[in-house]
């Protein structure tokens, strides 16, 4: 089960690194996982849960949930870097920030609530999938915490990206190349867009 939890992990990196083009966004947000990760496990030091297949499993389904809200956070404030240049860094933060903070801690507590049913059973269904309830719980709480208060803090200390610098990525490049025709067509086409 480690070894499943380590390919996870390893996953998850590898497309952060594709999908964000940038060693140095790769880095941040690898730095950003390791805080939810030591998150995670001292709330089950906390709460005296034991590390067993169930929990492990959980933490196994959420690995890729919990960079989720982080990386959406920490795009927007690069886009917000690139296309508002009359701001200052902060500011384009702040906006930024403010701009999904609402919509990502709803999205973050209706996965969360999706795992409450799982606390109300009892006996052995009880004991069999709280701890899977409580490790993706609680990697959701950290998740929503680190994206909401501690990412946008830590791009106004570690972002050297100067404003008005655009990023490439060939892969993204790639998918706008095929998305953007397309779009061009639907938006033109009556027939589609009714």
């Amino acid at each position: 089960m480690v070894k499943s939890l380590i390919e996870g992990e390893v996953l998850v990196l590898l497309i952060l690194l594709l999908l964000l083009g940038r060693l140095s966004g790769f880095a941040y947000h690898r730095r950003c996982d390791s805080v939810l990760h030591a998150g995670r496990f001292h709330s089950h030091v906390v709460f005296g849960l034991s590390a067993n297949l169930t929990s492990l499993g959980g933490l196994a389904i959420s690995i890729g949930m919990m960079v989720d809200a982080t990386v959406v956070m920490v795009e927007n404030i690069y886009r917000h870097l690139e296309e508002h240049r009359e701001h200052s860094m902060r500011e384009a933060i702040l906006v930024a920030a403010q701009e999904i903070g609402r919509p990502m801690f709803f999205a973050i507590l209706i996965v969360i609530a999706v795992f409450l049913p799982v606390f109300t059973l009892q006996g052995v269904e009880g004991k069999l999938f709280k701890p899977l309830a409580y490790a993706v719980t609680f990697s959701m709480i950290g998740s929503m915490l680190m994206a909401l208060c501690i990412a946008p803090m830590l791009c106004a200390l570690w972002l050297r990206l100067k404003q008005g610098e655009v990023r490439t990525n060939p892969i993204i490049g790639f998918f706008k190349g095929i998305y953007v025709p397309v779009l061009e067509v639907d938006d033109r086409s009556p027939a589609i867009s009714r």
